[in-house]
């Protein structure tokens, strides 16, 4: 891309700063450079050719700043900055040339060779520094405000997140999916954010909520929207990226422009909540039409399925050292100096007692303002207990057969390190069949872990156990 600006165009607004005429300074072909908009939207200044000459007026002293030799000894490598400064002052070439120790002749040449394309190519680099900060405020115009300000024990999700994203990637639709509170949402945004730096990565970028409900320190709030389905989501693709024609099509046609639109630019359309849609995984199936070279960031508490089309990336617990940096932080955050302080001895209990959960550890530690931590980790006045585990596990637990919700149930009678194969056979009673159903179901809604190989060892997170102890639940007869 050439200079905005050309030599002529540099000397003259050189010759309004020495008049101080901002007026024609705003006027000129300068005026209209994205570092002024910037620079309008940052100091408050008027929208008029005094406002942006008076912009240009604070943009030209941060380049002649950027000027500044670093030897001002040196006096070959000061000479560009020094004929800026006089011109920008309004001195006379053989005032400053006598200054510099130069002819008058050499003068005007050091200002034709060095001076003025110095100028030019600082300039440049901030009118280029512009282009990419306004470039990226319209890429994550419709994101939402971020939760958080750092994020622990998750670099290497968001690295694998960032390779996925990448156009040589062969699997389009990249799902996240966990418990809830682990952070889905977080490295989603975190991602996207990074997506929005990478000046060609991504055409345009959508993000839509299928959250029906929110926890907040008063409670779980209610989404007013209706419930997400696969038109509502072309509708929010379609307005988001500015075609607002397309809502009013039947959905055959809005498939059909869409499709296309995404088909030919890399766009990036992330789906925060997925397994509150309508249908979640049918709607996960129809997106493939519209992927390659557009990409799908889906969130989910829910396990997505293993197609070939999927890139799943799941979010786990914090690992302890992580954890205690997070709780550390939040305690900073939050004015609590003994307990960031707090010896690691001291502060491990609320990690293990969340079982490094992130969303829990914020809830820990705001709680500690104002009750000692083992009320706080009582479940009896902790946690707000009642409404956490609401929102974490209402949902799931009534999408999960009778003979699922008696297994997870029965799954604390297990050691903590979890059990195997047979040990669920012989803790439930059901045949092999039944059993490999009820697993399915819980690992499907993140509610079992599974690992090891050859032999899988079943077990459940420390919240989930937390759960069904605490929770009155009503089983069917004979599952007691």
């Amino acid at each position: 891309m050439a200079d905005p600006f050309s030599p002529q165009e540099l000397k003259a607004a050189l010759d309004a700063l020495a008049n101080r005429d901002l007026s024609s300074l705003g006027r000129s072909p300068l005026g209209r450079l994205d570092m002024v908009e910037a620079r309008l939207r940052r100091e408050q200044l008027p929208d008029t050719a005094m406002g942006r000459g008076k912009a240009l007026h604070l943009l030209f002293r941060d380049a002649l700043e950027r000027l500044a030799p670093d030897d001002p000894n040196d006096e070959i490598q000061s000479r560009p900055y020094h004929i800026i400064k006089a011109r920008m002052e309004g001195r006379s070439p053989l005032t400053s040339a006598l200054e510099l120790g130069m002819s008058v002749d050499h003068w005007w040449k050091v200002q034709r060779e060095r001076a003025i394309p110095a100028l030019a190519s600082v300039l440049w680099e901030m009118e280029e520094a512009a282009r990419t900060a306004q470039r990226q405020r319209h890429l994550t115009r419709h994101l939402p405000a971020p939760t958080y300000d750092v994020l622990f024990g998750v670099e290497d999700k968001l690295a694998e997140l960032r390779r996925a994203l990448q156009p040589e990637t062969r699997r389009a639709i990249i799902s996240i999916d966990g418990l809830g509170g682990m952070g889905k949402t977080a490295m989603a945004h975190a991602v996207t954010t990074w997506a929005a730096e990478q000046r060609t990565l991504f055409h345009d970028i959508v993000w839509e909520t299928a959250a029906q409900e929110t926890l907040t320190w008063q409670g779980i709030e209610r989404s007013q929207e209706p419930i997400l389905t696969f038109e509502r989501l072309l509708d929010a693709i379609a307005t988001q990226l500015g075609y607002r024609e397309i809502p009013r099509m039947r959905e055959r046609e809005k498939v059909a422009s869409l499709r296309t639109m995404l088909k030919e630019r890399p766009y990036l359309v992330v789906v925060d909540n997925l397994e509150t849609a309508e249908d979640y995984q049918d709607l996960t199936g129809r997106l493939v039409e519209f992927a390659d070279p557009s990409k799908f960031l889906l969130t989910s508490r829910y396990y997505l399925g293993d197609e070939s089309h999927v890139y799943r990336i799941h979010a786990d617990q914090l690992s302890e050292e992580a954890a205690l940096a997070l709780i550390r932080h939040e305690a900073q955050v939050r004015g609590l100096a003994d307990v960031a302080a707090a010896p690691a001895e001291s502060l491990v209990q609320i990690a293990r007692a969340v079982g490094g959960n992130p969303l829990a550890i914020k809830l820990v530690v705001g709680q500690l303002t104002r009750l000692p931590l083992s009320k706080v980790l009582d479940d009896k006045s902790g946690l707000q207990v009642d409404q956490f585990y609401k929102y974490l596990y209402e949902r799931s637990w009534s999408l999960l057969s009778p003979a699922a919700q008696r297994l997870l149930v029965l799954m604390p009678i297990l050691p903590t390190s979890g059990g195997t194969w047979d040990d669920l056979l012989a803790l439930t009673g059901y045949d092999e069949q039944m059993l490999a159903g009820c697993i399915t179901e819980l690992v499907d809604k993140s509610l079992l872990n599974v690992g090891g190989f050859p032999e899988k060892t079943y077990s459940i997170h420390h919240l989930t156990q937390h759960f069904v102890m605490s929770t009155k639940v009503n089983l069917a007869e004979g599952h007691e």
